[in-house]
């Protein structure tokens, strides 16, 4: 029998053991190393520099000029002009051209047939054809709006050199020109910076596969290997502790990992930060201890190393395309709304959207960080009484 008054002098001596051994665990194992230095560092390294630019621009086109006119040249200059375009190539023919963007060589070509500018002097409907490759959603998008813009700019113009010739007043002339304008102002990007919109994302996503992947890891070896009864020691056979003291270290490096990422996001990459810093480091402490939760859960439902890892690799690596970010949830099938919903990520992103960006009021960004404390706490609380069973068997060890 143990003493009452024995029993937190022991506990605090189980704690120390524990974390300890973790910590010794942490740094022997160069498995480790790559999950808590070398991988998220470098996917942080990549995402930097792939967006570094902030907006696309001079996406290569072709131009195809059949006219060879005044008319025509002002209509490639106008697409020189255009910051998103740049003009690859001037071919002779629209095969040349085809031949160029099944190469890869070009998202778009442009086709200006014979008579465009004597088409135009008519008065005539004077069409020049465009292709873009829509495969690639967003390039596609981008050039079919500013080759619309082109075409606007030069047909008014055209349309305007044509009224002003005739006698109408320049103020009619300009109402007639465009009489439905739209003053169009965007929220909380106006720079239209894809790092606002991209890289805010896809940094918290790299973290959770760190987190997730490393937890699974971390908690399996000790059945992998055996090793179980020892873990289960250093805790005087108290499971809560052995876990907990097993996942504090990992969760203290990628806690500073992520509130690292947080000062990048809003000090380095300067976005504007309208909630509070303080209250979004807890909540991506919150996201690696909700991650841990589900690393735990993986470990004690599957109770296979290799095929828990495989599943976690299926269950975040596209986490990213089901938070919403870049297809809103809303318009999901109900399947693609379950997985969102099953995921931290898309907690975690909602808040830092919603309060960091946005500056939502705190009252409607708190029910994410109750999914996030769901998760965190839901989760390990769920596996604790199978965990204890796998753990206490040794005919379950070695199988994992």
């Amino acid at each position: 029998m143990i003493a009452p008054a024995q029993a937190p002098r022991l506990a605090r001596q189980a704690w120390r053991f524990t974390v300890g051994r973790e910590c010794k665990r942490i740094v022997k194992q160069r498995f480790n190393l790559v999950f808590l230095v070398v991988l998220p560092s470098l996917g942080f390294a990549a995402m930097l520099l792939i967006f570094q630019r902030q907006v696309v621009r001079q996406l290569p086109v072709a131009i195809c000029d059949m006219d060879g006119t005044v008319t025509s040249r002002r209509l490639i200059r106008e697409i020189a002009a255009a910051p998103t375009m740049r003009i690859f190539r001037q071919v002779n023919a629209p095969e040349e051209a085809v031949r160029l963007m099944r190469q890869g060589k070009i998202y778009a070509y442009v086709v200006i047939p014979d008579h465009f500018e004597r088409d135009a002097k008519r008065g005539h409907k004077a069409t020049a054809a465009a292709y873009y490759n829509a495969q690639w959603l967003l390039p596609g998008n981008m050039l079919n709006r500013d080759l619309s813009n082109v075409s606007a700019t030069l047909s008014g113009a055209a349309e305007g050199k044509i009224r002003r010739q005739e006698g109408q007043p320049r103020a009619a002339v300009l109402s007639l020109d465009q009489p439905v304008v739209i003053d169009g102002h965007p929220l909380f990007n106006p720079f239209l910076d894809y790092r606002y919109f991209l890289t805010s994302a896809l940094l918290p996503s790299i973290l959770q596969i760190c987190v997730l992947l490393a937890t699974i890891h971390a908690l399996g070896m000790e059945l992998k290997n055996g090793t179980a009864d020892n873990f289960l020691a250093a805790a005087n056979d108290h499971v809560v502790l052995a876990v907990v003291g097993k996942m504090l270290p990992l969760a203290l490096f990628y806690a500073i990992f992520g509130v690292g990422m947080v000062a990048l996001l809003f000090r380095y990459l300067q976005m504007p930060l309208r909630g509070s810093f303080a209250l979004i480091c807890v909540a991506t402490v919150l996201f690696v201890v909700a991650y841990q939760g589900v690393g735990i859960l993986f470990v004690t439902l599957i109770g296979n190393l290799r095929l828990a890892i495989g599943l976690a690799a299926i269950y975040s690596a596209p986490a990213f395309a089901f938070t919403g970010i870049t297809f809103p949830v809303l318009g999901m099938p109900l399947f693609a709304k379950t997985w969102s919903t099953l995921l931290p990520l898309t907690w975690y992103l909602k808040f830092l959207v919603s309060y960091g960006f946005h500056g939502a009021p705190l009252g409607m960004a708190l029910p994410s960080l109750g999914m996030l404390l769901v998760f965190a706490i839901g989760c390990p609380l769920v596996s604790m009484p199978f965990l204890a069973h796998r753990l206490r068997t040794p005919a379950l060890w070695g199988s994992i």
